[in-house]
């Protein structure tokens, strides 16, 4: 029965990630992406499980996405960044939220990318 509970638990949080907005995702110690949600998926690529940063965005993103990893690391408490991405359609601004996320085996950080800023192609609000 606790299987079933287990089972249950993980597939109502997946169902609700995967509806979310936001782009969400857990990486391990080493910046290896152990899931993702399908926002982040369908936004970037289906196939980020098992890569890290650098495997998927350019040097000088993945490495302040790891500096920003490391800040959560160490601190053990959730920081608000604010990060950038290279989409189709452009850049990308995001507030950025990392919380440190721990479970008996491991540490993971868990990442909610909750608001994008602005796309570099939409116009200024004057």
């Amino acid at each position: 029965m606790a299987a079933f509970g287990c089972s249950l638990r993980r597939k109502l949080f997946e169902t609700f990630m995967d509806n979310s907005p936001a782009t969400a995702y857990l990486k391990d110690e080493d910046g290896r992406y152990v899931w993702t949600n399908l926002t982040n998926k369908t936004r970037f690529t289906p196939n980020f499980v098992g890569k890290t940063d650098f495997d998927l965005f350019p040097q000088s993103l993945a490495k302040q996405y790891r500096e920003h990893d490391f800040v959560v690391m160490k601190e053990k408490k959730a920081h608000e960044f604010i990060e950038n991405t290279i989409e189709a359609d452009g850049e990308h601004t995001w507030l950025t939220v990392k919380f440190p996320v721990v479970d008996s085996d491991a540490e993971y950080c868990l990442v909610e990318n909750q608001l994008t800023l602005r796309s570099a192609n939409e116009p200024r609000m004057r």
